[in-house]
């Protein structure tokens, strides 16, 4: 087949399933590369009416998100003849289980598939243990399957075959697969490709972070959400220690019970080196963990540190503003924590920070005194998102 120009068409005036169809008879899917019909709730009819159709035999990317599909309606694209081109199927928010993804795994017709997106649905183990012994579905790079109902028994089920040998993004948060699913997962050999993992919101303890700072095949990750999991300073300094875990860019590690002891494994270790951006909301780490990375020498990278709700003061943020290290910061939030005009002013004077463009200090301890020294700053030229949380006609005793 000859190469195919992108081609999407507008259905934006089609509002019913019978008026698709009498698209499809006026011949305007006829050529079309890209078909996005997400948000219909159109239900399974939908899905029946493509599938019979002769004109998606060149749709290379398939959008039915938001439509209340149920298995039903997956079967019927599985086993339809005319979708052999297509290299992304996105299915989320619908009504699917385990049989939809069986159906698909299955499918000779849908061999050329490199994006599935099948998060928020109701797919558990069964479905994803045909998806990775799937002799037809091994051209998949990235897999979305968040909000599902995987379990512990998802994590050994998503790796009992190599399907997905050339995975780079797997996202599989909120999914309950705790210590034993991710213990499961690092045992697999074959997702050494991964670039991308979210595994935020799993019910993973140390046991589980210790698995994977221990996993060899993840030292290509530069993408890892840890989010919303019991991380903790056992955790943490797992995570420090990994040989592997080396060329993380962006790292989330918001809610997971880090305290100071926690940060400063993390600020000494090389894990951090090729970090650009470092989430670390809703933790304990306080001002002395502030002051352990501010004086790291492995943040040279940063560009982006968001540090809300860590019982940060004055202090920490002092030793922020002198920090040799953090001069490429290009985003800051430091909201609902306990700094003053003490801290807010050395922020406002510090001379390492000039290449800031977002800082948040929402919700602290500032009065007006704060906002005239952001006024007057000699050197936060860049800034073009300041959020200090003091309105206009808020007294100058006030205090947030």
């Amino acid at each position: 087949m000859a190469k195919l120009k992108n081609y999407i068409v507008s259905l934006d005036d089609v509002s019913t399933v019978e008026e698709l169809k009498a698209a499809l008879r006026e011949r305007r899917l006829v050529g079309v590369t890209q078909l996005t019909l997400n948000g219909r709730n159109w239900g399974d009819a939908v899905a029946h009416t493509l599938a019979r159709s002769p004109h998606m035999a060149t749709v290379r990317v398939l959008d039915l998100s938001e439509n209340q599909l149920t298995d039903d309606a997956v079967i019927a694209l599985a086993q339809s003849p005319h979708l052999s081109q297509l290299r992304t199927l996105r299915l989320q928010r619908n009504h699917i289980g385990d049989a939809g993804l069986i159906a698909l795994a299955q499918s000779p017709h849908l061999s050329k598939l490199t994006e599935l997106e099948l998060y928020r649905n109701r797919i558990g183990a069964a479905g994803v243990q045909a998806l990775s012994t799937s002799t037809n579905l091994t051209q998949v790079t990235k897999l979305r399957l968040y909000r599902n109902q995987l379990g512990p028994e998802g994590g050994a089920a998503l790796v009992a075959g190599k399907a997905l040998v050339n995975l780079q993004l797997l996202d599989i948060d909120h999914n309950e697969l705790g210590d034993a699913g991710i213990i499961a997962l690092t045992k697999a050999q074959h997702l050494s490709q991964l670039t991308a993992l979210n595994l935020s919101n799993n019910n993973i303890g140390p046991d589980g972070i210790k698995a994977l700072a221990d996993d060899e095949q993840l030292s290509n990750l530069t993408h890892l959400d840890l989010s919303d999991n019991d991380v903790g300073v056992v955790g943490a300094k797992a995570l420090a220690e990994s040989p592997y875990l080396r060329s993380i860019v962006t790292l989330n590690l918001s809610s997971t019970n880090i305290d100071a002891d926690g940060v400063s494994a993390l600020a000494n270790s090389p894990v951090l080196a090729n970090t650009e951006r470092l989430d670390l909301r809703s933790n304990a780490i306080g001002d002395a963990g502030l002051s352990a990375l501010a004086q790291s020498a492995h943040v040279t990278n940063l560009k982006a540190l968001l540090l809300n709700d860590n019982a940060i003061g004055d202090a920490g943020v002092q030793a922020l503003t002198t920090s040799t290290s953090l001069g490429n910061l290009a985003v800051l939030y430091l909201a609902e924590n306990a700094i003053g005009d003490a801290g807010a002013t050395s922020l406002a004077n510090s001379s390492n920070l000039g290449q800031l463009q977002e800082l948040d200090l929402w919700g602290n301890q500032l009065t007006r005194s704060s906002q005239e020294a952001f006024g007057h700053s000699p050197t936060l030229n860049n800034l073009v998102l300041l959020d200090l949380g003091i309105s206009d006609d808020d007294d100058e005793d006030d205090i947030f």
